[in-house]
């Protein structure tokens, strides 16, 4: 039978641009999918609407998606995690519903923060296998307790289930990515986003990534992204942000999905995180023929000293080459660079300035 599923994204974050929350997205088109009825509810584009859309939806479950944790900014050190337990106790004077969450700064810290929050429920990794069979369990009386990704109760513990990797070949139409939500970071930021594929192989020391979306790679396919950049260009993007952990996980990726937007005819300009390796001058004139203007590089260190502690597998002369690609485009790019991370040291940081 059909729930009602009230959806919330609960990011606050605005460094460097607002960001459109897309992993509630995904979820948003699984459940529908599946024929639930979904209400959207998003923190930074209708805070004001918040007890009244609780007070008319009467939801089944509640959905909360923590995006991020903190800012990453030294200076400033903003967390947006501290709101979890006011959030959840609004939801309690307003509705009995579940509350289950999910997304991925959650994925990091899920026992401390399923505590925080007072949720009843949480699913670590990606969402949509684990929220879809959580709610059939509830509704129809199952044992919920071997569901992949699942956090919850038990014997006075909190205790998290392995997570699983689910399938990312779904369609992201218009009725998933609500209009007014849209409309918001359009406005604000001109900038919207999409996902051409999921989990990271590579091991680097520090990252998140393979946590949050699994090592397995998982690719959506070429046609169905290019349709995708087509139709955020309807709704009015002027600039599309490819947001997988890396875009150029293989040569193949990167040319299939950019000859399938250049056949689309779309004619938008998008940037991507990229990793510093690997690439060529065919690739990236590929790349900025199908619309790409600006390179985030992971690359974290000039330094290969400090590179191999990090274990990114590469080197500086890979990142040189690399930058040396964008600049003959002329595409715009910048590098994310680490300073006293794992294997740090002054000699490290000293090579590192010296090659910038």
């Amino acid at each position: 039978m059909p729930s009602r599923i009230l959806l919330i994204s609960a990011n606050r974050c605005t460094t460097p641009d607002p960001v459109f929350p897309l992993g509630l997205a995904h979820l948003n088109a699984a459940l529908r999918e599946n024929g639930h009825e979904t209400v959207w509810l998003d923190r930074l584009a209708s805070a004001d609407q918040f007890g009244e859309t609780l007070r008319s939806c009467q939801p089944d479950f509640v959905g909360i998606s923590l995006r991020n944790i903190d800012d990453v900014l030294i200076r400033q050190r903003e967390t947006f995690f501290d709101e979890l337990a006011s959030l959840g106790g609004n939801i309690r004077r307003h509705s009995a519903a579940p509350i289950i969450l999910g997304g991925s700064g959650f994925s990091i810290f899920p026992r401390q923060l399923l505590e925080l929050a007072g949720a009843d429920f949480g699913i670590a990794g990606e969402g949509e296998a684990g929220f879809l069979s959580l709610i059939d369990a509830l509704k129809n009386g199952g044992d919920c307790r071997g569901i992949p990704g699942l956090v919850y109760r038990q014997d006075g513990e909190i205790k998290v289930n392995p997570a699983a990797v689910s399938r990312c070949e779904r369609e992201l139409t218009e009725a998933v990515r609500p209009a007014a939500s849209a409309a918001h970071y359009l406005e604000t930021s001109g900038i919207l986003n999409l996902q051409t594929q999921r989990g990271c192989r590579f091991r680097c020391c520090y990252c998140t990534y393979p946590l949050i979306e699994g090592k397995q790679h998982r690719r959506r396919s070429p046609e169905m992204v290019a349709a995708e950049f087509e139709r955020l260009q309807r709704q009015g993007s002027r600039y599309v942000f490819v947001v997988d952990s890396i875009f150029n996980t293989s040569p193949r990726h990167v040319s299939e999905t950019c000859e399938a937007v250049l056949r689309r005819g779309v004619k938008m300009a998008w940037g991507c995180f990229l990793r510093p390796q690997g690439l060529t001058a065919e690739l990236m004139e590929l790349m900025a023929r199908a619309g790409l203007t600006h390179i985030e590089f992971g690359s974290d260190s000039f330094s290969d000293e400090a590179l191999a502690a990090y274990h990114k597998d590469l080197t500086f002369e890979d990142i040189l080459h690399s930058s040396e690609l964008a600049k003959q485009r002329k595409i715009e790019y910048c590098h994310f660079l680490i300073c006293g991370g794992p294997g740090e040291t002054s000699a490290t940081l000293q090579a590192g300035f010296e090659n910038s």
